[in-house]
């Protein structure tokens, strides 16, 4: 099983995604990883790049809520605020929501 103490500082760096979108950048985050904190034995390297998506997501399960994210939605939410807000008809509006 992989560490914690390897996974949760990559997915923190990489701004906290889920177990299937950090899968795949494991091995390109993890020789900075090991730059930074030093090697790690290959029976650990091995567990954390073979570790499925579920299994990430099992691992940091715990500190999701202790580490909120860092930024918005999205600018989506913000341009369909917008959007209501400037416009009163629906022809506007529609001709906006094309442009999202």
């Amino acid at each position: 099983m992989p560490s914690v103490a390897v996974i949760k500082p990559i997915w923190l760096s990489s701004e906290q995604p889920c177990g299937k979108r950090l899968k795949e950048p494991l091995p390109i985050w993890l020789p900075h990883f090991e730059r930074r904190e030093g090697a790690l034995s290959k029976a650990l390297r091995r567990s954390v790049l073979a570790a499925s998506a579920a299994t990430l997501d099992r691992l940091l399960s715990p500190y999701r809520s202790a580490h909120p994210k860092r930024w918005p939605a999205g600018p989506r939410l913000s341009l369909w605020g917008t959007a209501f807000s400037r416009f009163s008809d629906a022809a506007c509006l529609n001709s906006a929501l094309f442009w999202l």
